[in-house]
């Protein structure tokens, strides 16, 4: 990320992080919560849930689980201050919604509300570290929501070494399913150090888009410490993080990406990978070539100096002239 960072000025777009919270005292994550809300006790215990949204306890995200630490500093860790790591969009603001519990398991209801609350304050960007073998009508609507106010939704694939295209596993096996638009959804598999699909991660030629960094990924966990971790859980927030340093850095250039921008931009611009035909790009996510394609697009929409790389395709010819009428007699 580092030919990336160099050039990002410009404070980047937040996020809407749907996951168990984060330890809000962590050195690396200080200041980077702008809102919270909250569905989970502060007993843990079923008999409190669920809590009064009017009190103080819904905004309360400490982390009890430790998988949103990890996730939340693999975006937004502060950079350049001496300390462990730096996410990768190190000036980002999160918006911090907590609904999975100290047993890792959470209710689709509140991942739904957290959608819906992150949609309320203008978010245009969610990382989804989750999933389940079912899927409600009720998450239905919020993703389907989520596409109407034009937010990109970036999803894990899952870690069961399924094939997605034939085994319900969401919110991956939305991308599949006819009757849903999901023009508006990124879903992303894990792969290692050289490359390869990780062997847990789901795959998919019709559900999984993309393939980034999933398998001992060091970041932020409880105790104020850092850890290694394996996951898609690890490799969606990276690409959720890239979505937002790409937004920002076109906001600096006067561009306000629309979702279908952002999303054609980290699309177009994947490394493909021979080992990787199980996916719908055949790729892994490319930063650095994506921050390339922005640069194309800024100059092909004369918001940036110079020529794109890509030329836009000639205009239409003109329509065919009819031969003139024949002399008179």
């Amino acid at each position: 990320m580092g030919s990336v960072w160099n050039d990002i000025t410009a404070t980047s777009e937040p996020i809407c992080h749907v996951d168990s919270g984060i330890q809000t005292d962590h050195p690396d994550l200080k200041g980077v919560m702008l809102d919270s809300l909250n569905f989970v006790p502060t007993s843990d215990d079923y008999a409190d849930y669920p809590i009064d949204q009017d009190t103080k306890e819904a905004k309360n995200v400490e982390d009890a689980c430790g998988h949103g630490t990890h996730t939340a500093g693999i975006m937004a860790a502060v950079g350049n201050n001496g300390l462990g790591v730096s996410g990768v969009a190190w000036r980002a603001q999160l918006y911090v919604c907590r609904f999975i519990w100290a047993d890792g398991t959470g209710f689709l209801s509140d991942a739904a509300a957290c959608l819906d609350w992150c949609r309320s304050k203008g978010v245009k960007i969610s990382s989804n570290s989750w999933g389940s073998f079912s899927i409600s009508k009720t998450m239905q609507e919020a993703v389907k929501a989520d596409r109407a106010a034009g937010s990109l939704f970036v999803a894990a694939a899952g870690n069961d070494n399924l094939n997605a295209d034939n085994k319900e596993v969401y919110p991956a096996s939305l991308v599949r399913t006819p009757t849903f638009d999901a023009s508006h959804m990124i879903v992303v598999a894990a792969h290692d150090a050289l490359d390869n699909i990780a062997g847990f991660s789901n795959y998919g030629v019709l559900s999984v888009h993309l393939a980034a960094p999933g398998v001992g990924v060091l970041s932020t966990v409880m105790g104020s410490d850092y850890d290694r971790m394996d996951g898609t859980s690890m490799a969606c927030p990276i690409v959720a993080a890239t979505a937002a340093l790409l937004r920002a850095r076109a906001r600096a250039f006067g561009l306000t990406m629309t979702m279908a921008q952002l999303r054609d931009t980290i699309l177009t611009s994947v490394k493909v990978l021979p080992s990787s035909p199980r996916l719908i790009t055949k790729g892994k996510l490319d930063a650095k070539e994506a921050f390339a394609v922005l640069y194309d697009l800024l100059r092909e929409k004369k918001l940036m100096p110079g020529t794109p790389r890509r030329r836009l395709p000639p205009p239409s010819p003109p329509p065919p002239r009819y031969p003139p009428p024949p002399p008179p007699p």
